[in-house]
């Protein structure tokens, strides 16, 4: 297996709010013409970021399930679940099962970035569950350090994050 380094200037581009949320898509929706197509049950893959704050309004998802991975700063979200906005620091992680439909807005306040990929659990089953939404504090995350490397673990290998999708996501962080 061959591993491609895409540059963030060779990936699909978007933007929320009029310009004050920006993004870059290795994987994007296939009516955006994406660099990359999605794989087994990955997507949407995009980092996003706002240098002076911006919202994504309220809009609706059905099916599959959303992970939010907070990178810097604070972010906020609100779902038609809970009917709050909850506020997300760097290191924490969101995940929206959608189920049978959920409504959602984010608000990325300025400086702040996230990382964000979309699951295809399997349509036929997730589209009659329930919606949920869970929030997790960095601090729920186990972290191993050795010979230069720190790997958080955010889904799968006894983290506290449950998904209907069969992934495992780890954080590895490389001393210089």
């Amino acid at each position: 297996m061959s591993i491609q380094i895409l540059k963030s200037q060779d990936q699909n581009k978007g933007a929320f709010d009029g310009g004050l949320i920006q993004e870059r898509k290795p994987v994007a929706f296939p009516g955006e013409n994406p660099v990359l197509q999605p794989f087994s049950t990955l997507f949407y893959w995009a980092h996003a970021w706002s240098l002076h704050g911006g919202t994504i309004a309220e809009h609706p998802h059905r099916g599959f399930e959303i992970c939010t991975f907070v990178l810097e700063g604070t972010i906020e979200h609100y779902d038609s679940k809970t009917r709050r906005w909850i506020p997300l620091e760097a290191g924490d992680v969101q995940i929206i099962r959608s189920g049978s439909g959920i409504s959602h807005a984010e608000k990325i306040k300025a400086g702040g970035q996230i990382f964000q990929i979309w699951f295809d659990p399997n349509l036929k089953q997730s589209l009659g569950a329930e919606p949920s939404y869970n929030d997790y504090r960095a601090s729920a995350f186990s972290v191993v350090e050795g010979q230069g490397i720190k790997t958080q673990t955010l889904v799968g290998y006894g983290s506290p994050l449950r998904m209907d999708t069969p992934v495992h996501i780890r954080r590895v962080q490389f001393q210089e």
